[in-house]
């Protein structure tokens, strides 16, 4: 599958799912195009009353959504269906005293989007629900350059009256190399592109009482790049500036050196591949949720917690799957048993 213009962020579905599908065929080449979106998800763990503090028993928990897009000239028509959600067991034995979830919040909808290309990289669509039976309109906005992304998409629902705005932008940052000039060669070695990129996303609802309504903020931070940065920072100004006391102390001449290495040919100092810390934060919810990634050529591997529900998760991902093993640590009666946790995108498995 090719990669989504729109909706670039890994691990993240920033963009409502009928521009999920749109942005895959967005932007590309003429002629007719076509793309398919599908997600599942399902849970298995064991339900909680929290009034009495005892297990209930296995729950089972599983949503679904799917979308088609088709794009011919700049005009695109996508076709979506979300919030398909079961449910087998309750947290609460009682029906009326039941805990909502994601699932049994989920609405049902069945959407269709017509979209078209304004200008380069513009778009701007309207669409209306059949089963919810409200209207909305939409612009979007994507930008790339060499080493950047970003996207911008705005949406009113009148029937709601609420206005949401979902931005991300992937950069590499300030890099701490410099173009040197080499003499021997009588050329200007110019810093090369590690890959690495720091990636800044934020999805915001506002209505006329309430202007900051919901809003999450996130951001991504490539471990290595930050870590050169920093210790090259060290090595330039604050190196020199050391007392000779700090140095005569056993061991920290090893120590600074282990933090602070020499540069190489590349005018790198750590060798870090791969590894990312995430920190999203939900206004409403109070507390962040914070992630340790390590992606490698084929899978990546995730450790998180999320302060607000007191839950830590660890997780596998390979190219639609990710699977995952969730506690939850409930005050005064200690860690839940494990629950887990199957996220599917079959179309990205062909």
């Amino acid at each position: 599958m090719s990669e989504n213009k729109l909706d670039f962020v890994p691990r993240v579905s920033l963009l409502p799912l009928e521009w999920r599908s749109l942005g895959g065929v967005l932007g590309q080449a003429a002629g007719l195009q076509q793309d398919l979106t599908s997600r599942f998800s399902l849970a298995l763990r064991q339900g909680f009353d929290p009034a009495a503090r005892t297990a209930t028993g296995r729950v089972i928990e599983a949503c679904g959504d799917a979308g088609v897009s088709l794009q011919y000239r700049g005009l695109a028509l996508a076709l979506s269906m979300g919030g398909l959600s079961f449910k087998s067991g309750l947290d609460d034995p009682l029906l009326m005293n039941a805990t909502p979830t994601y699932t049994s919040e989920a609405v049902p909808s069945l959407k269709a989007t017509m979209a078209m290309r304004l200008a380069a990289d513009r778009y701007l669509a309207v669409s209306y629900d059949l089963k919810q039976r409200k209207p909305e309109i939409a612009a979007a906005w994507s930008g790339e350059t060499y080493t950047e992304k970003a996207t911008l998409l705005v949406s009113v629902d009148p029937q709601a009256q609420t206005l949401s705005a979902y931005a991300a932008v992937s950069t590499p940052g300030p890099d701490w190399r410099v173009d040197v000039y080499d003499d021997d060669a009588d050329v200007v070695e110019e810093p090369k592109d590690d890959g690495g990129r720091h990636t800044l996303y934020v999805q915001h609802s506002a209505r006329p009482r309430d202007l900051l309504y919901r809003t999450r903020l996130g951001a991504r931070l490539d471990l290595g790049r930050v870590a050169n940065l920093v210790s090259d920072y060290v090595g330039y100004n604050v190196e020199d500036s050391i007392p000779m006391l700090f140095w005569n102390i056993p061991g920290m001449q090893q120590l600074f050196r282990v933090l602070v290495p020499d540069e190489d040919e590349n005018q790198v100092r750590h060798h870090i591949k791969g590894w990312e810390v995430d920190v999203a934060h939900e206004f409403t919810r109070g507390k962040p949720a914070v992630s340790l990634i390590k992606t490698m050529q084929r899978a990546s591997v995730s450790a998180s917690y999320n302060f607000a529900e007191s839950e830590a998760s660890l997780d596998y991902s390979r190219r639609g799957i990710r699977v995952s093993a969730k506690m939850a640590n409930v005050r005064g009666v200690g860690w839940k048993k494990p629950s887990l946790n199957f996220y599917l995108e079959p179309l990205s498995l062909l």
